[in-house]
């Protein structure tokens, strides 16, 4: 593991003051570097274990103009299947599990049908 030069802490030292400060608190792992540094591996193993699996954004409003042809179809006929969607299916025992994978799909609360 490399350590921090001075000059590169004082960078990043700067670029939190003029970039970050108010929205991101720099905090300490560990005691030590070594320490530190093992932490912070296993913190992004963690991170990335939890990371996105890529549909968390399909029906979230906030990125319909990010998305490319494919997930735009994809997207309507998953907004079209839930808004059409007869209120004895979402009596239905598994009417929750379907619920859930649309809202990690980014379907807001209080949907029009929701």
């Amino acid at each position: 593991m490399r350590l921090l030069a001075a000059t590169d802490e004082a960078a990043l030292k700067k670029a939190h003051d003029d970039l970050w400060a108010g929205d991101l608190d720099c905090v300490s792992v560990a005691p030590d570097v070594q320490q530190g540094g093992r932490n912070l591996e296993l913190f992004l193993d963690r991170l990335l274990a939890s990371a996105s699996t890529g549909a968390e954004h399909l029906l979230d409003p906030a990125f319909a103009g990010a998305l490319d042809e494919s997930e735009t179809a994809l997207t309507a006929a998953l907004r079209d299947f839930e808004a059409n969607l007869p209120a004895a299916a979402r009596a239905a025992p598994a009417w929750n599990v379907v619920e859930d994978a649309l809202r990690r799909m980014g379907m807001p609360y209080g949907s029009a049908n929701a």
